[in-house]
């Protein structure tokens, strides 16, 4: 009984790692720098904020005639932040 308990322990912490793992990826996979994905704009990019990046996409939006980035939530759509300072510069160093 014993084994099986540790066996399931093991399974589920191996479960927990790999999900960790694909989360980092996925935050990677997006091309943002550290500072982006500051997504509460607080000044702190936290390590819940760079797991978060894997759940936020990037889009060419027009803001008052100008170019913009909108960073958006993949499960419904909505703006997480629009940044308009550097919207060209941004938009070509991460495509």
């Amino acid at each position: 009984m014993k084994r099986i308990l540790i066996l399931l322990l093991a399974v589920i912490a191996a479960i927990l790692v790999i999900y960790i793992l694909l989360r980092g990826i996925g935050s990677f996979s997006h091309g943002y720098y550290w500072k982006e994905m500051d997504w509460n704009n607080d000044g702190e990019t936290t390590i819940v904020e760079f797991f978060e990046a894997s759940d936020i996409g990037r889009r060419d939006v027009v803001v008052d005639g100008k170019p913009c980035i909108e960073n958006f939530s993949f499960k419904d759509g909505l703006a997480v932040r629009i940044d308009c300072s550097d919207a060209k510069e941004q938009g070509q160093k991460n495509r």
